[in-house]
């Protein structure tokens, strides 16, 4: 059930909506879900309700994030919003820090699910030099698991394909000659490693802007061939729980988790 909005900074895009299983059910996890839109406005968390609902009812926690897009802010203000959303998760009272951490993202959202999975991984190799002041606080656990949906996972080609009407180069704020170390740390096809597993899902029937990067993206030695799940499907039969491709999915989601 929705628990309703909860915000996690002052604007009115930094909010999240938190479900849980119906009844005293303890959650089998944790989801937070990233919406798409490439990057606009346009689209909002609305999308993600009904993945939300499906995976309430099979047990999940979930925290629905919307963020504030780079068409009416910046690109920094769009990594900053998905760091501090996840960061909020520690204080929501029913969250609970000793299940397994999930975060799916579709689109755009695919996306910054892998990035916000390698970011966080990084921050927790790397301890602050100073210890916070007041005593230790509330954690959120280690991604167990990034899951991209149809995901944008190669920033420079998109940006050279012109996809979505010049998306990635609002988006980014210019081309990858002029911001090679963003795109280098945006942009899943340009990683030098990975840190947490990855499960990337595409429809066969979506098109190719989204399908053969992600094809490409699982053959990628760089980061360990991730793996593809490929079913029948469009774009947005990904995010549609009535869709196989979706019961595959989380069928897939939970042996890994395993």
């Amino acid at each position: 059930m929705s628990g309703g909005r909860i915000a996690y900074g002052d604007d009115s895009d930094q909010f999240g909506e938190w479900w849980m299983p119906g009844g005293s059910s303890r959650p089998i996890g944790t989801a937070v879900l990233l919406h798409g839109g490439y990057y606009r406005s346009r689209r909002n968390l609305d999308l993600m309700d009904p993945m939300a609902a499906d995976l309430a009812a099979r047990g999940w926690a979930v925290w629905n994030v919307e963020y504030r897009r780079p068409d009416a802010h910046d690109w920094a203000a769009t990594v900053s919003d998905v760091r501090a959303a996840l960061a909020a998760l520690a204080r929501i009272p029913s969250f609970a820090p000793d299940v397994p951490l999930t975060v799916i993202g579709h689109s755009a959202g695919g996306q910054l699910a892998l990035q916000l999975a390698e970011d966080t991984a990084a921050a927790a190799a790397t301890p602050p030099a100073t210890p916070a002041a007041g005593g230790p606080a509330a954690t959120v656990p280690p991604i167990a698991l990034a899951v991209s949906l149809a995901g944008v996972v190669d920033l420079s080609g998109a940006f050279e394909r012109n996809s979505s009407d010049g998306a990635i180069r609002m988006a980014l704020g210019g081309s990858p000659a002029e911001h090679p170390e963003r795109y280098a740390a945006a942009s899943p096809s340009l990683f030098e490693r990975r840190s947490t597993p990855w499960l990337l899902v595409q429809g066969t029937d979506d098109v190719d802007d989204f399908a053969l990067p992600n094809r490409n993206l699982a053959v990628n030695g760089r980061v360990g061939h991730p793996e593809l799940l490929e079913r029948p499907g469009d774009h947005f039969a990904v995010i549609d729980p009535a869709a196989p491709i979706w019961h595959a999915t989380i069928a897939r989601i939970a042996e890994l988790l395993q």
